[in-house]
């Protein structure tokens, strides 16, 4: 069963976007981790990850939307819960949407 993908647009947005018809950036995403993983010392998360996905900053954890399987591996194992789907992702969180899109392994 194949599972439909909300895509978010990002107007302006340059890195990692996927071109559309009509020129508007489009960036697909699958799980992005989000303000609880700031300064978040675990990284159960990051070694469940079966392709590698995660991108590590001074501060935080990134998932690579290139790299992603959307496995969902991952989610569970986040001791503070800052992973979220694309499907799911709180309001208050969507501007973490680009900075995991900015993210490289």
């Amino acid at each position: 069963m194949a599972f439909a993908r909300r895509i978010p647009t990002l107007v302006g947005f340059s890195g990692g976007a996927k071109p559309t018809k009509v020129g508007t950036p489009k960036l697909i995403m699958t799980y992005i981790v989000t303000t609880p993983c700031i300064n978040c010392k675990y990284t159960d998360c990051a070694a469940v990850c079966p392709v590698e996905a995660f991108h590590e900053t001074p501060d935080r954890l990134l998932i690579n939307p290139d790299t992603c399987i959307d496995c969902d591996a991952c989610v569970p194992e986040c001791p503070v819960e800052a992973i979220f789907s694309d499907m799911s992702i709180p309001e208050e969180y969507m501007d973490w949407l680009e900075k995991n899109a900015e993210a490289e392994n």
